[in-house]
């Protein structure tokens, strides 16, 4: 039996010195492709709850900015994108440095339209922020978080004031256009 182990030492000897076989290799491949695709789908969902947060932050700025300008007028006649860019309140992140009439988000360039609106019966009593194009998760997550502060509030134009429950159902796959209006 000693001849048996030492033949048999040998062959590990000589096994460990030419290195790993190509089964392991490819196992040691794979676990690290794993390892890889899970820690960027973390960094996505960071980066996805940033832009969320960043997202709430600039649309209750923007609503500050916006009461700042038009508040003692009585009207939020001509307001715009324009206009609202040009005021010093307005939130850095969300200008569009090569164009003073975009209003970008964290998923789109073009993403904000402002404008007047007919609120509570009067004309231009109000106004509108139009966020375009946003994936459903941060849809979902923005408006919970903002649907509140607002006197109507639609995703793909339908009314959402009433909850989470609306909410989840209109906010789809794909891009969603989210109007907040206030006065």
């Amino acid at each position: 039996m000693n001849i048996y182990h030492s033949k048999l030492n040998k062959l590990r000897k000589n096994r460990k010195e030419k290195g790993a076989s190509i089964l392991e290799i490819i196992i040691y491949m794979g676990i690290a492709a794993f390892v890889l695709v899970m820690v960027m789908q973390g960094g996505n969902q960071a980066t996805d709850t940033q832009k969320v947060n960043a997202a709430v932050q600039n649309l209750n700025t923007l609503k500050t900015s916006i009461k700042q300008m038009f508040g003692t007028q009585g009207t939020f006649e001509g307001i715009s994108n324009q206009v609202l860019t040009a005021s010093s309140n307005f939130p850095e992140q969300m200008r569009v440095p090569s164009d003073d009439t975009l209003i970008q988000h964290g998923w789109k360039t073009d993403g904000v339209d402002v404008i007047a609106v007919n609120v509570s019966g009067s004309d231009n009593d109000g106004y509108e922020v139009k966020l375009k194009g946003v994936p459903q998760r941060a849809c979902v997550d923005i408006l919970d978080k903002t649907y509140r502060h607002f006197a109507e509030v639609e995703a793909n134009n339908t009314d959402v004031k009433s909850g989470i429950a609306a909410i989840r159902t209109n906010c789809t796959d794909g891009d969603n256009d989210l109007i907040f209006r206030d006065r």
